[in-house]
């Protein structure tokens, strides 16, 4: 059995054993591999769907905005104000068309 002591090894035992097994790391296993794998494609799906969902905010909030922006003269008509009044408040002479 062997003594896992640091103080019963010796620095040239300890060199002969690292020559002989080689450098300490983790070998790459196919179950190690396979989790990996399946880390990346996680992680590129939510990234992927969380690119869709700012895709979709942008999109329902540029399409507000431009109605928004195109619907100001009939807001104005259904409070009861004549589109010309719009007109004048935006520095226009009464009779240009807007």
């Amino acid at each position: 059995m062997p003594i896992f002591d640091k103080s019963a090894l010796n620095r040239a035992e300890a060199d002969l054993l690292r020559r002989l097994l080689g450098p300490a790391k983790p070998r790459d296993t196919s179950l190690r591999q396979a989790s990996l794998a399946y880390h990346r494609r996680q992680r590129r799906a939510q990234i992927t769907r969380g690119l869709i969902v700012l895709a979709l905010i942008g999109s329902v909030w540029g399409l507000a905005f431009i109605l928004s922006k195109n619907d100001a003269p009939s807001r104005v008509e259904a409070r009861g104000l004549p589109l010309a009044y719009l007109g004048q408040a935006l520095g226009a002479s009464p009779l240009q068309p807007l």
